[in-house]
């Protein structure tokens, strides 16, 4: 059976600590943007938003890091590539957005942070990917297959996902004006990248066809828990 490569269970440590980081500066700190994060974000809910999307990004990358099971963790693998890729090109597009010149450490550190982790992981991302790839080993049996209205589900979350991001993305001027709330160009495009992320994932699960691929929390610490 092919084990997930141990650079690929550091990856998914860092990242679900800079998730929590993350989460705490847009989420507890959503008012305060401008001191705190790489960039100001003047909607709340934008942050708030965002932070919630990173606190689940911390659960899910601490569970699947303790995940010895590839295919358990190929789609929030995928997904995070995808993610930390588009996040970085937004990231590029709207440079002058970011506090890199901030004269206040704290906010400036940030901004520089902010960047150094999005030029660094999706290049680190890949590298792991194709490691992965050449591990000895074949995925688990299916054994228990999804029923019929669950894959239409994740097909249609994946593809709607995708769609609206794309949307998002590359033209961002025809959503804005009918988004729920108030979004920046910016704003418009991070949040791209975590709707492509989603819509990869399900896209990704619904490959996989078995419940117990995409179940990153053993079922005794489940129990545990409840």
């Amino acid at each position: 059976m092919k084990q997930v490569h141990p650079w690929f269970r550091n990856m998914f440590w860092v990242g679900g600590f800079l998730s929590l980081v993350s989460s705490i500066q847009l989420f507890v700190l959503g008012e305060r943007t401008e001191t705190f994060f790489a960039w100001t974000i003047q909607s709340p809910l934008t942050a708030a938003t965002f932070g919630g999307f990173y606190i689940g990004a911390m659960t899910y990358g601490f569970l699947s890091a303790r995940e010895l099971v590839w295919a358990k963790v190929r789609a929030p693998a995928l997904g995070l590539f995808v993610f930390t890729t588009i996040t970085l090109a937004a990231s590029i597009l709207h440079l002058d957005k970011f506090h890199l010149t901030s004269p206040d450490w704290l906010t400036r550190t940030a901004a520089q942070v902010w960047m150094l982790v999005y030029i660094l992981l999706p290049p680190l991302l890949l590298i792991t990917l194709i490691l992965q790839g050449r591990m000895a080993g074949t995925d688990p049996d299916r054994m228990k297959s999804f029923p019929v209205w669950f894959r239409i589900l994740l097909l249609l979350h994946g593809l709607f996902g995708i769609t609206v991001a794309c949307f998002l993305f590359f033209a961002p001027q025809t959503v804005i004006p009918f988004w729920s709330w108030a979004l920046t160009l910016l704003t418009a495009r991070v949040l791209s990248a975590w709707l492509f992320s989603f819509g990869v994932i399900s896209l990704q699960a619904l490959r996989e066809h078995d419940w117990t691929r995409i179940r990153v929390l053993p079922r005794d610490t489940l129990w545990r828990v409840c």
